[in-house]
């Protein structure tokens, strides 16, 4: 049985590429990106959403009005901390 805090692929892919550019809180990486990281949508989205109900990024979408499948998402503070805190076996 999966442990329940453990981190999908999909959220380790997100985290590591997040951590490999340096991003720093609040900047959005572009929808475009995360679709070359994880190009299933449905797994994409459900990373970003595992990640975002864990406080380690906040969604947005991209454009505004444009629906949930196209997003974008960058670190919250407590997703800096846990990158800088090597959260995740590598």
């Amino acid at each position: 049985m999966r442990d329940p805090n453990a981190l999908s692929d999909g959220e380790k892919i997100i985290l590591r590429h997040l951590r490999d550019t340096n991003a720093e809180p609040n900047f959005y990486e572009y929808p475009a990106e995360l679709a070359r990281l994880i190009p299933d949508v449905d797994e994409r989205n459900q990373a970003q959403a595992d990640l975002a109900s864990r406080g380690l990024i906040d969604r947005a979408s991209y454009p505004r009005g444009v629906p949930d499948e196209i997003s974008s998402c960058a670190l919250t503070p407590r997703g800096k901390r846990f990158i800088d805190a090597g959260g995740w076996d590598d």
